[in-house]
């Protein structure tokens, strides 16, 4: 049922950081649907988000969207190469498929992380903060159907992702070790 300023639904979704290390959010997305005859204008909008966000940096999501990269500190940063970047665990699955039973599954790779893993996450998401929406600028006269606003802390969830991915390797390193010792203990069979 719509509510008074006319929105049929207004959601949130947020994702929060893996442990070992303290969990933050790392992920907030709203999608808002509007009543016919009750949208704004994506004009009016865009104006909203440049005054909370300041002058967006970059082009998002292809042709249309519009982003805004910051540093940890939420300063502005000059877009170069390359687009916003949706955050490291939206991209996998903690609950990743095991390779062998009794061991843990993996947040990035099913492999121990590699020197060389650790500089292409670093790559990845080179962005610390990211805010994107699809509002389209060459279509912001137009009523909005839908609003979808999506910001991520890269930093954060690079470096927790690394952590996660380390502390499962160091569990999963020290399963196959008591599974060597056990075999080395067992008594040699009878012919």
């Amino acid at each position: 049922m719509p509510g008074p300023d006319g929105q049929i639904a207004d959601t949130m979704f947020v994702r929060f950081s893996a442990p070992p290390n303290p969990q933050r959010v790392v992920l907030i997305q709203r999608q808002v649907n509007f009543q016919n005859g009750k949208a704004p204008n994506g004009r009016v909008v865009l104006a909203s988000l440049r005054q909370k966000c300041g002058m967006n940096t970059k082009r998002a999501l292809g042709p249309s969207g519009v982003a805004w990269l910051m540093d940890e500190q939420a300063n502005p940063l000059p877009a170069t190469y390359g687009m916003a970047c949706s955050g490291l665990t939206q991209q996998s699955s903690v609950n990743g498929s095991q390779q062998s039973p009794g061991t843990s599954p993996f947040l990035l790779s099913p492999n121990p992380f590699s020197d060389y893993d650790l500089q292409r996450l670093s790559r990845m998401c080179k962005y610390p903060i990211n805010i994107t929406t699809l509002l389209d600028e060459n279509q912001a006269q137009t009523t909005l159907g839908s609003l979808s606003v999506t910001m991520t802390e890269n930093g954060i969830d690079t470096r927790a992702a690394i952590a996660t991915q380390k502390y499962i390797d160091k569990l999963n390193a020290a399963q196959t070790q008591r599974q060597i010792d056990q075999g080395n203990h067992q008594a040699v069979p009878k012919l």
